[in-house]
C-alpha cells in the first residue's frame, strides 16, 4: 500500500500528543536542573567553609545580644525577605535556593554587605542544556513515529507481495501477479521496471520469486532533511503442483481407507509395504523427475535438474528437495512409471516431510500404483520402478520418528482434476539454500 494512504486522522494527534509530552517533560526537567544547579553551587560552598561556619556561629551564640548581631538580624529582615531568622542563629531557605552570610563573617561589618554571587538568583544556567535535550527529544519522536509508519508499510508491501506470487503461481502468472497488486493499490514503480533481484516477477523451475522496492516517504522526519527512504520486500512461492508429494501408495489401501474412514495407513518410512516386491524394500520414495517409458526403464526422461546416472540410490537429495519445494517436480501422467528410491534410510524420508513444515491435518496428493514393483531385466541396471493409475486425495494424521500416517479422503482419476485440487503456497526466500 502507498505510504500516502496513512492515515492522517490518527498521525496528527499523535504528532501533538507527543510533542506535548517532550514540551512537558522538558519542562519538568529544566525546572529540577535549575532549582538542583542553584542548590549545588550552595552546598558546595558551605562544604568548602563548614569549619568557618561552625566557629562564627559559636560567636554569634557568645554575643547573641550585642550591637553587631542585633544590627545583623535587622540587615537579614530588611535586605533578605526571603529568608528567616531562627533561633539557633542559622539561615535556612524559604521557596528560594539555599542562601547563606558567613562567608563575609557573623558579627562583623562585613557581614552587613551583600550576600555572595552564587547566593542569587541562579535560574536559567541550564538553559544551554536543555536546548540540545529538546533537540533530540524532538529527533527521537520524529525517528520513532516515522519508523513505526515505515514498518507498517513495509508489512503492507510484504503481505501484498506474497499474496500477487501466489496468485502468479495458481493463475496465468505476470498477469495475475499485476492484477493482485492493482487490487491492493500497490503503486506500478515498486514493480516495473523488472530489474533482477529488485523488482518485478521471474518464474523459476518449481514457482516464482518476486519483488517489489521504491521510495517510502516520511513526515517528521524530513525536519532533519529525511524526505524519504527506500522499502524493499521480496518473496517465493512454489507452483500449484507443490502438494502432488513423490509417495507412491499400494491400491488395495486406498480402496479400503476411503471405504472405512477411521482407517490409518503407512505411506512413507518404516511399514510402506508393497503387494509383490521383486527387489529392494519399499519405503514409499519414488522420484517424479524421472520417467521410464517401459518396466526396463531403459529408456529413461530427466526433468529439472535429475541427470543421467547409473543408480536410482543418488537421487535421495532429490526427494527431499522436492518434498521441501526447493525442486520442481512434473506432474506424472496417469499410466506413466516412475523408479522408486531405495537404500534410503526411513528416518530420512520423514524427517523431509516434517522439516518441510507439514502437521497432521495436512491434506497431500500422493501416487497410486496396483501395488507391483517390476524389476529391470537383467543388464538394465537397479531401476525398479512403478505404473501410476490415478491419484488419491489423503490427510496427515501422525508422525513418528520413522513413519507417516494418513487417511484416504478420495480417488483423483484424472490430471486435470488434480490440477483443480493443488494449490500454490509461499515459502521462505531462501529455504533449501546453502
Amino acid at each position: 500500500m502507498d505510504a500516502s494512504l496513512v492515515p492522517v486522522a490518527w498521525l496528527i494527534p499523535s504528532i501533538a500528543v507527543g510533542m506535548f509530552m517532550i514540551l512537558g517533560l522538558g519542562y519538568l526537567f529544566f525546572t529540577w536542573a535549575d532549582r538542583t544547579w542553584a542548590n549545588y553551587q550552595v552546598w558546595r560552598s558551605y562544604r568548602k567553609n563548614r569549619k568557618q561556619l561552625q566557629m562564627k556561629y559559636v560567636v554569634y551564640r557568645m554575643y547573641h545580644e550585642t550591637f553587631q548581631a542585633r544590627r545583623l538580624k535587622a540587615w537579614i529582615e530588611q535586605e533578605e525577605p526571603l529568608l528567616k531568622w531562627h533561633e539557633v542563629g542559622i539561615l535556612i531557605p524559604v521557596q528560594k535556593s539555599l542562601i547563606l552570610s558567613y562567608n563575609y563573617g557573623i558579627g562583623t561589618r562585613r557581614s552587613l554587605g551583600r550576600a555572595p554571587k552564587y547566593s542569587l538568583d541562579q535560574r536559567g544556567q541550564v538553559l544551554v542544556m536543555f536546548l540540545p535535550v529538546l533537540l533530540v527529544g524532538i529527533a527521537i519522536l520524529s525517528l520513532v513515529l516515522d519508523g513505526g509508519i515505515y514498518m507498517w508499510h513495509w508489512q503492507s508491501l510484504q503481505a501484498n507481495l506474497d499474496a500477487s506470487c501466489v496468485a502468479a503461481a495458481s493463475g496465468s502468472g505476470y498477469g495475475s501477479y499485476v492484477d493482485s497488486l492493482n487490487a491492493n493499490d500497490v503503486p506500478s514503480e515498486y514493480y516495473v521496471p523488472y530489474e533482477q533481484g529488485v523488482r518485478g516477477i521471474q518464474e523459476t523451475f518449481d514457482g516464482y520469486r518476486a519483488w517489489l522496492s521504491g521510495p517510502h516517504q516520511t513526515y517528521l522526519s524530513q525536519f532533519m532533511g529525511i524526505t524519504s527512504m527506500n522499502i524493499h520486500v521480496r518473496t517465493r512461492c512454489l507452483s500449484a503442483l507443490s502438494r502432488v508429494l513423490p509417495i507412491a501408495v499400494q491400491e488395495p489401501w486406498v480402496l479400503d481407507g476411503i471405504e472405512f474412514d477411521d482407517t490409518e495407513y503407512t505411506i512413507l518410512g518404516n511399514g510402506a509395504e508393497c503387494v509383490v516386491c521383486q527387489g529392494s524394500d519399499f519405503a514409499g520414495a519414488v522420484i517424479p523427475q524421472i520417467w521410464c517409458e517401459n518396466t526396463n526403464c531403459d529408456p529413461r526422461h530427466y526433468f529439472g535438474s535429475a541427470e543421467e546416472s547409473n543408480s536410482p540410490n543418488v537421487f535421495k537429495s532429490l526427494f527431499k528437495d522436492t518434498i521441501q519445494g526447493t525442486e520442481g517436480s512434473p506432474l506424472v501422467p496417469i499410466g506413466g512409471r516412475v523408479p522408486q528410491i531405495s537404500g534410503v534410510s526411513n528416518r530420512f524420508l520423514v524427517k523431509a516431510m516434517v522439516e518441510a513444515g507439514y502437521v497432521p491435518g495436512d491434506q497431500i496428493i500422493v501416487m497410486v500404483y496396483n501395488g507391483t514393483i517390476d524389476q529391470p531385466d537383467p543388464g538394465y541396471g537397479p531401476w525398479e520402478n512403478l505404473e501410476v493409475i490415478y491419484y488419491a486425495l489423503a490427510t496427515i494424521t501422525q508422525f513418528d520418528p520413522n513413519t507417516l500416517y494418513v487417511s484416504f479422503d478420495e480417488k483423483i482419476d484424472s490430471i486435470e482434476a488434480v490440477r483443480e485440487l493443488t494449490i500454490s503456497r509461499q515459502i521462505p526466500y531462501d529455504w533449501g539454500e546453502p
